[in-house]
């Protein structure tokens, strides 16, 4: 190439000097060098390490929705790391990644430990109030009473309150059992002796005795649109169905021939039609009929608090009876020809059956005996 160039001109000499230097200044740098490397994961982890020391920071000032933002910040920054990351700098990613998850996974648990005992703390410092209030209107108001006593105030009260609920549902059990008792004890008229010294009875229905002997006066008639059995009834007797625009009564008795109350654990009904479907798959409330009234507004929101049957809260006393209503609702409700009801006793005993045995009448909306 030097020989060619030393016969040109000085001009053309120097031209063709610069392009062929230019063309080793190419050939040396490959063409425009090599390929640039990754770019590096340097700033990410700087970032995520950041979120994860502020995380750490609200979480230890009880900040916890703002650890959380935290956290989820960093695992971003550890996400994005990744894309550009060395193979050093991801070994450190993983290792933020770890202290990630294990933040997030105690995050939900503190933030709940926290929370009981800010509710804890508001109780306390309620009771304190309350027991002030207490020193206060009896002119003890010396520096306020300690944990201890407010401990043992409260305590005391729990008890109190425990013990009147206890009293009234004692109550309300004697009350009903009396009641349903007397409502199926037989009455018996002695009459004098006459000439021959043999003793004879009437009942109110007029029967005397039979060869000498006595016999038993028929139970009164319960209220209500119920069958009377003079002797050996079922142990559950569906008596009648009557309705109230989309309202379903169904009228039924329990009957206990032991000598021990039995406690009434639940009852379900099921309303069917004439071709035994299901209308409704349960009964909207069921209650005593002594306390019970059709008039309400909603017939399954009685006002007598006695009336609803709930877990335990009915019995049927030791040779005596409980009549009691299942009320349904559905805009079907005319066409319930049948319930099937099952009673289950606290005892593990349960007394079932479908009925009534005479189809109700589908126009007859009134129900005599109701109160």
């Amino acid at each position: 190439m030097y020989s060619v160039i030393s016969k040109l001109s000085s001009s053309a000499r120097s031209f063709a000097a610069g392009m062929a230097l230019s063309a080793l200044a190419l050939s040396g740098c490959g063409g425009g060098g090599a390929p640039a490397g990754p770019k590096g994961a340097a700033d990410d982890i700087k970032s995520a390490r950041s979120a994860l020391d502020d995380a750490h920071s609200a979480e230890s000032q009880n900040r916890y929705d703002d650890a959380q933002a935290r956290y989820e910040s960093a695992r971003k920054n550890i996400a994005a790391g990744k894309v550009n990351a060395t193979s050093t700098e991801k070994a450190r990613l993983n290792e933020l990644s770890d202290e990630v998850n294990s933040g997030m996974a105690s995050l939900d648990i503190k933030k709940l430990d926290y929370q009981n005992k800010q509710k804890k703390k508001k109780e306390k410092e309620e009771q304190e109030k309350q027991i002030a209030a207490m020193s206060a209107k009896t002119g003890d108001a010396k520096s306020g009473p300690s944990p201890d006593e407010i401990e043992a105030a409260a305590k005391k009260k729990a008890a109190e309150e425990e013990a009147k609920k206890k009293k009234e549902k004692e109550d309300n059990e004697k009350a009903m059992a009396a009641m349903n008792k007397s409502s199926t004890k037989k009455t018996h008229d002695e009459e004098p002796e006459d000439h021959g010294g043999a003793k004879t009875t009437a009942g109110k229905s007029g029967e005397g005795d039979v060869g000498g002997e006595k016999q038993a006066d028929k139970p009164p008639a319960p209220k209500g649109p119920y069958k009377v059995y003079a002797q050996n009834p079922p142990n559950i007797s569906i008596d009648a169905i009557q309705y109230k625009g989309e309202y379903i009564f169904c009228y039924f008795q329990l009957f206990n021939k032991s000598d021990a109350d039995k406690r009434i654990g639940n009852v379900d009904s099921v309303f069917k039609d004439a071709g035994n479907g299901i209308i409704c798959d349960r009964s909207d409330g069921t209650f005593q009929f002594d306390f019970f009234s059709k008039d309400c507004i909603d017939p399954t929101e009685q006002n007598n608090p006695k009336a609803a049957l709930t877990g335990g809260s009915h019995v049927v006393p030791a040779n005596g009876s409980i009549q009691l209503v299942s009320v349904g609702k559905n805009r079907r409700a005319k066409e319930v020809k049948k319930v099937s009801v099952t009673a289950n006793f606290e005892d593990g005993g349960s007394a079932s059956d479908s009925g009534p045995s005479q189809p109700p009448e589908p126009d007859k909306a009134v129900v005599p005996g109701l109160k």
